[in-house]
């Protein structure tokens, strides 16, 4: 399993800093400014933390580090 960083757009690097009609901006802007709370915390996920999507083609997402914790508790049981 591997994990994936969240992407820093304070210089617009990844999309468009102002609306626009891009839909690769529209994508990105929905999944890192819209839904980008762990599922697991509610926290913010934050630029260069580490992160999974819960399933794959979803948009949900988990800190890393929750994640981890998460497997720990489960297979200390």
């Amino acid at each position: 399993m591997g994990c994936l960083t969240v992407p820093d757009n304070s210089k617009g690097k990844w999309w468009c800093k102002e609306p626009c009609k891009h839909k690769d901006c529209a994508a990105n802007r929905e999944d890192w400014e819209v839904n980008n709370k762990c599922g697991i915390c509610g926290k913010h996920l934050t630029a260069g933390q580490n992160f999974f999507y819960v399933e794959y083609g979803k948009k949900d997402k988990v800190h890393a580090a929750c994640e981890w914790d998460r497997i720990e508790a489960t297979e200390a049981k």
